[in-house]
């Protein structure tokens, strides 16, 4: 994924604490769903999230499932 120096600026300022659970749902929602590979950019429209929030999710995800679902960690 190609990302612009303001996105990645954006990426490096965002946070596993401020990052928005509605966001992360929709996400496995696609993940979910099936028939896409995860890091492919059709994600993006699919959970209605911004490249910079799906490179996140992507290399944090472990981190955000242990916030929002500690129980299925």
């Amino acid at each position: 994924m190609r990302m612009e120096r303001w996105e990645r600026d954006l990426l490096a300022s965002t946070t596993v604490e401020d990052f928005s659970k509605d966001k992360f749902d929709r996400f496995v929602k696609v993940q979910k769903k099936g028939g896409l590979n995860m890091v492919d950019s059709r994600v993006q429209t699919r959970a209605q999230i911004d490249k910079v929030d799906h490179f996140f999710i992507l290399s944090n995800y472990e981190a955000l499932q242990n916030k929002f679902y500690p129980e299925e960690g």
